[in-house]
Parts: C-alpha cells; structure tokens; sequence
C-alpha cells in the first residue's frame, strides 16, 4: 500500500468496531486510515446486523437501515428444547449489513481518512 498521505493512526478492521473507533478518532481531530481484508463493502459478511435499540441509538443509525424489528425470539437447546421469549416492546432491529458497515466507514472517511480494501 503506498497512497503518499501519513497518519496520525491505523486501524486494523473495518467492521463495525474498527469502524466505530476510526469515526471516533477522527472526530477527536486525528488523521486516520483504516485497512480492511475485504475487497469492498459490497462482498457478503460473514455475520447478521442483530442490534439493540441502544445500538441504534448510540450509532445513530438511519431508519432507512432497519431491515426488521423483533419482539419475540425463540431458542433451541442442543437436545432440542424449545424456550420463546415474547416482549411487548422491539427489542432488536436486523439491519442491512454491508449499508451498516458502508455507513461507518463513511463516517472516518469524511473527516479526511482513508479506506484501504484487500489489503
């Protein structure tokens, strides 16, 4: 990787913590660049975007994200018991995983950082 520029810090992931932490960093006026494995955000990932309401919140996340809202869940034992659990309030959201990651890594980017794929 040669781009020229020097930074103030690297990080190393550009998943949602590596994300969430360049933003922070860049925020507190740091020159930042992040190196992800990943050709891009387009490719599949390799978990779900299972969040909490505070997650949400706290990321400041657009609603346009949200994918779906969960009030219930049901959980299987490894023998095969069934326990479901019904709230009357959202309790987790799935959202779109790669916009997830395209929205965080946005946010270092903009304060004039870099992304680095496929390194």
């Amino acid at each position: 990787m040669t781009t020229g520029k020097i930074f103030d810090v690297i990080v190393v992931g550009g998943g949602p913590v590596g994300s969430r932490i360049a933003y922070r960093v860049a925020r507190a006026g740091y020159n930042i660049g992040v190196l992800e494995q990943k050709k891009s955000y387009k490719n599949p990932v390799c978990c779900t975007a299972l969040v909490s309401q505070e997650c949400v919140t706290h990321f400041e996340l657009p609603r346009e994200m949200i994918s779906n809202s969960f009030s219930s869940a049901r959980i299987f034992s490894p023998h095969g018991r069934e326990i479901r659990i019904r709230r009357n309030s959202i309790q987790a959201f799935a959202l779109q995983r790669p916009a997830f990651d395209y929205e965080l890594a946005g946010r270092g980017d903009e304060r004039g950082g870099g992304i680095f794929f496929g390194i």
